[in-house]
């Protein structure tokens, strides 16, 4: 698995509004496990442990509400992550970054 693979993708099904993608959960969830599916693949014997870094695309003056936030938490959870964390900033996510969050 490529460490520093970018996934970004468009969904199938529009969301509702682009704020609260929360409102269309069941697509988000479709959405991330598929993408979950291709980076890891369908046949593997062990699962390897996944934590996702979740980070908003569009800036809100008030920030990530933190009902958005456990949201995001949940899809992660429901894709196969034991773990989520939800950046609440738009600046690029670096190597450094990643690892100083998570450790």
């Amino acid at each position: 698995m490529d460490k520093n693979l970018k996934l970004r993708r468009i969904a199938k099904y529009k969301f509702s509004t682009e704020r609260l993608i929360i409102a269309d959960f069941n697509n988000a969830e479709k959405l991330l496990s598929s993408m979950v599916k291709e980076i890891l693949g369908n046949k593997r014997l062990f699962s390897p442990t996944l934590i996702m870094i979740i980070q908003q695309m569009v800036e809100f003056p008030d920030g990530i509400s933190e009902i958005e936030k456990r949201a995001y938490r949940d899809l992660a959870e429901h894709a196969g992550a034991i773990e989520a964390i939800v950046m609440d900033d738009m600046n690029e996510i670096t190597s450094s970054k990643i690892t100083s969050i998570l450790n």
